[in-house]
């Protein structure tokens, strides 16, 4: 587990599908898919069990949303 000063962080460092999914509010079966597909960062593989590293998930969806407009403009641009 990872340490923080001189405590034991309560956070696993790697999630299940399942927690991952609680973590982002989204059905359980879209993150197996997303895993499958690649579009879950942190996807970690250990033969048929699959892990989701915790810091490398945020930071992959931090990256993700800075590099993507943000809705309305998605819209405007859609209504034109």
């Amino acid at each position: 587990m990872p340490t923080k000063g001189n405590y034991v962080s309560e956070e696993p460092e790697f999630l299940t599908i399942p927690e991952t999914a609680r973590l982002l509010r989204i059905n359980r079966g879209r993150a197996y898919a997303m895993a499958g597909e690649g579009t879950l960062p942190g996807v970690v593989r250990l033969g048929r069990t699959i892990r989701v590293n915790r810091a490398e998930l945020i930071a992959g969806l931090i990256k993700s949303a800075q590099n993507s407009e943000p809705t309305s403009l998605r819209l405007q641009n859609h209504l034109r």
